[in-house]
């Protein structure tokens, strides 16, 4: 339809209605409306003296009025107050400087789905006893002030060929990991873990968040009894500096005793010491840790550990007792040799435990720097 702006007058022949002019003209004309079809004259063009309109006043907006065509018809003409509302609402949209009016242009991306990053230090409870197949399952940490059996350290990266692999690594993969994780746990703690009644253990991520692009891994402590297969302590308060000053978390004294492995780690027979005062009859003394020898294969039994034990803890105990006299000293106390386990054999580790084992029963003092005049007779 065509629009006709004719003026307006008293006497309207328009079938439509008229509205009064915003353009700010002197005369402010009102202007009639009519609709024109293609080819063909005004559309409900009515005689004159039929329907009447007069000019509205100034300042006003015409409201519905009903019109009677030449049909009889009635038809609801509305006013124009919508084009006008809309005119204003364009004018109120108006974008400001420096809008472009592009709703998506400046939007961040999104970052990535990753697995959180484990805390740099937390405590956790495990539901059941020490197994590393278990121990990386995600659980909420607690407070280290309450019970707990796990201690995180440090959490490292994967890097390089461990990184690329399509599973967590496991076995002699992790031993770049342990190798980062010993001199932050020697930190946390104030000495060697292996001198305390601990466990030092890599854990990398659950499968389903490696695949998820998780390549860190936690350096986690375990309190254990004694050394040998045992289940973790349940503690509370945390490790650090549990091998400095008074050393509370240090091996020491104990007695021995054939453990049965009830964990992941070994299920043989096997050699501990729990743990005793040593102002407590006692049978048995940690001395310190022996190294063995390039080209020896790390004990996995504890008849491997013994021969082993032979030559690598003789030479320890004896700087524990204070005396060169190494042949002397094993005529009046046995040495025990204890193999960390397989799993740290395959990190790399070349170290076992070292203890004095009396002959007889009844010993309530610590042998260190006694010489061999201290140690009791069969």
């Amino acid at each position: 339809m065509i629009p006709d702006s004719r003026p307006c007058w008293r006497e309207l022949k328009c079938r439509d209605f008229c509205v009064q002019s915003v353009q700010p003209e002197p005369a402010r004309r009102s202007t009639c409306v009519l609709g024109y079809a293609a080819g063909k004259r005004p559309l409900g063009h009515v005689e004159a003296g039929r329907t009447r309109y007069s000019r509205l006043p100034r300042g006003r907006l015409p409201s519905a009025r009903k019109i009677r065509d030449q049909g009889g018809n009635v038809r609801r003409s509305l006013p124009l107050v919508g084009a006008l509302i809309g005119a204003l609402a364009l004018t109120a949209c108006a974008r400001p400087a420096g809008v472009d009016g592009d709703l998506t242009n400046n939007w961040p991306a999104f970052p990535a789905a990753e697995v959180p990053l484990p805390a740099e230090h937390a405590c956790y409870w495990l539901t059941s006893v020490y197994d590393p197949t278990t121990i990386g399952v995600p659980r909420q940490p607690v407070d280290c002030v309450k019970e707990h059996m796990v201690e995180t350290v440090h959490v490292g990266r994967f890097t390089g060929a461990e990184a690329a692999a399509g599973a967590p690594p496991a076995g002699a993969a992790l031993r770049g990991a342990y190798e980062e994780c010993l001199p932050h746990a020697r930190e946390f703690l104030g000495d060697d873990w292996r001198t305390g009644r601990l466990r030092l253990v890599v854990t990398p991520p659950q499968p389903a968040h490696w695949a998820a692009g998780a390549r860190w891994y936690r350096c986690d402590l375990i309190t254990a009894g004694a050394p040998g297969p045992i289940p973790p302590y349940i503690v509370t308060g945390s490790a650090r500096g549990g091998l400095a000053g008074s050393r509370p978390d240090e091996i020491g004294c104990g007695d021995v005793a054939d453990l049965t492995g009830g964990t992941a780690i070994t299920n043989d027979v096997h050699k501990g010491v729990t743990r005793a005062d040593c102002t407590v009859q006692h049978d048995a003394e940690f001395t310190g840790i022996a190294t063995i020898p390039d080209g020896i294969p790390y004990p996995a039994t504890e008849a491997g550990a013994e021969a082993v034990a032979a030559k690598a803890c003789r030479p320890v105990n004896a700087a524990f007792l204070g005396t060169s006299d190494a042949g002397a000293m094993h005529n009046r106390v046995d040495l025990l040799g204890i193999p960390l386990g397989t799993e740290y054999g395959v990190l790399g580790e070349r170290g076992i435990w070292c203890f004095l084992w009396f002959y007889a029963p009844g010993v309530t003092r610590s042998m260190k720097g006694g010489g061999l005049v201290g140690l009791p007779t069969q």
